[in-house]
């Protein structure tokens, strides 16, 4: 019961939908949500939800997506790489999809972090929940980030990361 009554509790006070997609590259979208309230909506940075798009086709699945902005951005966004027969339909969902939301779950948050020097790394997509910590660290920790992926075209954030890097 606490898998369906959370999310349509969440639904009921923040009428989470979709407010844009954007590509990412050729194989990444990041799903920009919206709702009533929305900075309201507890997160941190890390942190992953599962998310039920009320659509027809995509109603009867939920997926886990990690947050990949920072609740210090003030928005949520998700970033979701084209790997299989669900996340290959992400790309035809429309603006206004309204979704449910169970979480956020997980524990890869910053209060982690109990030393200022910290390294990150992350391979391909895997860097989203990095991306979302990138943006709560303050200026005191020492942060090295590793970053690989197949090609560079395949590359996520690249500019993010290194406006974070520039401002810390």
């Amino acid at each position: 019961l606490y898998r369906f009554i959370r999310p349509l509790w969440f639904y009921n006070k923040h009428r989470f939908y979709i407010s844009e997609i954007k590509e990412e590259n050729t194989n990444v979208n990041s799903l920009y949500i919206s709702g009533r309230n929305i900075n309201q909506f507890k997160r941190e940075a890390g942190q992953f939800m599962i998310l039920r798009f009320l659509a027809k086709h995509y109603w009867y699945e939920a997926h886990p997506f990690s947050l990949s902005a920072s609740p210090e951005d003030n928005i949520l966004r998700v970033t979701i790489k084209n790997i299989g027969d669900f996340t290959s339909k992400i790309k035809f969902l429309k603006p206004n999809t309204k979704l449910l939301i169970d979480g956020p779950h997980g524990t890869f948050t910053k209060a982690k972090a109990k030393r200022n020097k910290i390294a990150l790394l992350a391979g391909g997509i895997g860097i989203t929940p990095i991306r979302s910590l990138l943006g709560s660290f303050d200026k005191s920790k020492d942060i090295i980030l590793l970053y690989g992926n197949r090609t560079i075209k395949d590359l996520v954030f690249k500019n993010e990361i290194e406006n974070i890097a520039k401002k810390n």
